[in-house]
């Protein structure tokens, strides 16, 4: 890893832009699902190459795409209302209004550099709980592919799910297919 100033503070991290990736190799000491935690930071789009875009990768496990949405992970820049628009309406006590007296919606800025932590998971919402990933005992491969806007990565975990059951639950699934 590198280290980078972000605001100020001093962090490690590995970073990535459009193009490239990042791979690393892991031992993992029992064989099973896991959800994948991600801490990562989007740079700000001021003096740098990035469009204002969200962030893009792929991630392949062993050189697999487990399932397609690991090939479109997105993760999402953080927006604020302008600043102006907030001390406006401090001011004045009222929101700005257009020539036909209709409230404006303030304008949204990004807010640079935001540090997050996030587990792997559906960024549209129709799946609440995160992606279940299955490593093998032994050394393992992860790597992270670039598609789109740079980000950099400070640290990637694997957390064992608590699913003891999920041999049977599988089991079943099989057999509602099946009849």
């Amino acid at each position: 890893g590198k280290t980078y100033i972000i605001d100020g503070k001093e962090v490690k991290g590995y970073y990535t832009d459009d193009n490239g990736s990042l791979q690393w190799e892991f031992d993992v000491p029992t064989a099973g699902f896991y959800y994948i935690n991600l801490d990562y930071i989007i740079p700000s789009k001021s003096g740098s190459s990035n469009n204002g875009s969200n962030a893009e990768r792929a991630l392949y496990v062993n050189d697999q795409l487990l399932f397609d949405a690991l090939g479109s992970l997105n993760f999402y820049r953080v927006y604020r209302d302008n600043a102006t628009a907030i001390e406006f309406y401090l001011k004045n006590g009222e929101l700005p209004v257009d020539l036909k007296g209709n409230n404006l919606k303030p304008s949204q800025e990004e807010i640079p550099n935001v540090r997050r932590q996030e587990f792997l998971q559906d960024d549209k919402g129709y799946v609440q709980d995160p992606y279940l990933v299955y490593f093998n005992a032994g050394v393992n491969t992860l790597k992270i592919e670039s598609i789109r806007e740079e980000l950099i990565f400070l640290f990637v975990k694997l957390q064992i799910t608590q699913l003891k059951h999920m041999k049977t639950m599988l089991r079943n699934m099989k057999l509602m297919v099946l009849n």
